[in-house]
């Protein structure tokens, strides 16, 4: 079962979190204005600009999200030596996040996608990136880069968003050698990508990439279950978290026995039961024993779930049900997901606490207009809220 007072303690470490982001960067550039008329040259609208901003996009949105929960971030990728660029470090210098592991390119510009918005209304979106993979010695530099900070961080995120930092041969020679180092490594995939992921800690889709990924359209929950063994089977995954948007996010796993032939799992989990073998109450019992279902257990995980909003009827899979009242943008939602989830798992808690925690990050980030970074401070509020009998989020 979940215990609220070991929940906030998790939200309360995140600031020991040291994780390192790998994958495509970008600059996310808004424009905003009025609309009165239709130009007189084309059937177009006129917007009467009124302000502007540049935010971090791509893996530099997940460097967002997890320097907001307090943790310590690195982040890994490949920028231009240009304007561009200079406007990255710069975000990255005023977060305090380390970024000598980035690869400053001759031949390559920053990416920028530029959004012009009027009324709440995205007008028009234009991109400037480049398309493709890059030249050999730019995956090495970048390879090298990781390998020289391994020692700094504990976990991984690997943010794909199909621009070229994320190679074939890059991704395997990166998650081999971490996977030696015992990192926990998270990935947020790119449909396309599936075919060369593999061995990885936990990969967290949405319904559309995972259908795209399993072949498999997911419409209910019997084609969820099924899209979801065979990724897991596919990519080797310890776990798979697919996001559902209003239905909220479910957990897949391996069964027990394959989750004990891999030892960098049993070495995390090994630490947390050494740190907490007093409070074994405070874990989810996610591996019941056949026997244990007497009405007395039964009637309490009817408590829970009604409390905490899951379901685990099936001993290899968790269902969280979505916990935003009111939904404005679900845009960067899959960022504050892994990011959380990641902080999280750095600070010792179970894959179940740690999914429970990211799925209220990300009813708080849905509830607010644009690109929304949650702060561990308000985690901790709404995870506080939650544990009061007459919360109507309980209800």
């Amino acid at each position: 079962m979940l215990n609220n007072d070991k929940l906030l303690g998790i939200i309360k470490k995140f600031n020991k979190a040291r994780i390192l982001v790998v994958g495509d960067i970008m600059i996310d550039h808004y424009v905003y204005g009025t609309v009165s008329r239709i130009s007189p040259e084309a059937p177009v609208p006129v917007v009467n600009v009124k302000y502007e901003k540049l935010l971090p996009g791509g893996a530099a949105n997940v460097m967002n999200n997890v320097s907001k929960l307090g943790a310590k971030v690195f982040i890994a990728g490949v920028i231009g030596k240009d304007y561009n660029g200079d406007i990255f470090k710069q975000m990255a210098d005023k977060q305090f996040v380390n970024s000598s592991a980035v690869v400053e390119s001759d031949d390559f510009e920053t990416i920028i996608k530029t959004r012009v918005i009027a009324h709440n209304q995205q007008i028009v979106r234009f991109d400037k990136e480049n398309t493709g993979y890059f030249k050999k010695r730019i995956y090495f530099k970048l390879l090298d880069n990781i390998k020289s900070l391994i020692d700094e961080f504990d976990a991984v995120i690997i943010s794909d968003y199909g621009k070229g930092v994320i190679e074939q041969r890059f991704f395997n020679e990166l998650t081999d050698f971490l996977k030696s180092k015992n990192k926990f490594i998270a990935l947020d995939p790119k449909v396309e990508n599936f075919k060369f992921y593999k061995n990885v800690s936990i990969l967290t889709p949405n319904t559309n990439e995972a259908s795209g990924g399993s072949g498999i359209v997911i419409k209910d929950e019997k084609t969820l279950l099924k899209a979801s063994q065979k990724i897991l089977k596919k990519v080797n995954s310890d776990n798979l978290l697919i996001t559902r948007g209003e239905l909220g996010m479910s957990l897949f796993y391996k069964d027990d026995n394959d989750k004990n032939k891999d030892k960098d799992k049993v070495q995390r989990q090994e630490k947390i039961h050494k740190d907490n073998n007093k409070n074994d109450n405070d874990e989810f019992k996610d591996i019941q024993s056949k026997d244990s279902g007497n009405k007395e257990n039964k009637n309490e995980e009817k408590r829970d779930e009604e409390k905490y909003g899951y379901e685990n009827d099936n001993k290899k899979e968790l269902h969280l049900k979505a916990r935003a009242k009111n939904v404005f943008d679900v845009t960067g939602a899959g960022d504050t997901v892994i990011s959380t989830l990641t902080a999280a798992i750095c600070a010792e808690a179970t894959i179940y606490e740690a999914c429970y925690i990211a799925n209220i990050a990300a009813g708080i980030a849905v509830s607010q207009l644009g690109t929304y970074a949650v702060g561990a401070d308000e985690i901790f509020k709404e995870l506080s809220l939650a544990s009061c009998e007459f919360n109507p989020l309980n209800k």
